[in-house]
C-alpha cells in the first residue's frame, strides 16, 4: 500500500512568502510534498531551481544577492495544528 500526502499548498505558500521564495527541503516535506513532486520541481527547466544542499528557491532566473545568501529557517508551520514543526531536514 503506498502512503498517500496531501501538500498543504496554503502553507506552502505562506513559507516562500515570508522566506523571498526560499524553502527547505524539510520545510517542503512536512507541507506534504513528496520526494518526486520535490524532484519534478528542480528538475533542468523545471519551475524551482537548487540554492544550496536541501534548500530550493521557487523560482526561475538568477536569485537576487540576497536570496542566495538566505537559508530558510529551521521552522515549519505545516504541523497538524498551524505549530511549528522544528528541525525537521
Amino acid at each position: 500500500m503506498t502512503k498517500s500526502t496531501k501538500l498543504d499548498e496554503k502553507a506552502l505558500k505562506t513559507i516562500l512568502q515570508k522566506q523571498q521564495q526560499v524553502v527547505g527541503r524539510g520545510q517542503a516535506m512536512a507541507c506534504g510534498m513528496t520526494r518526486g513532486t520535490l524532484r519534478y520541481k528542480i528538475r533542468p527547466g523545471g519551475p524551482w531551481q537548487d540554492l544550496f544542499p536541501g534548500t530550493y528557491l521557487a523560482a526561475t532566473g538568477a536569485p537576487k544577492i540576497g536570496r542566495r545568501a538566505r537559508r530558510p529557517s529551521r521552522e515549519s508551520n505545516c504541523g497538524p495544528t498551524g505549530a511549528p514543526v522544528s528541525g525537521a531536514r
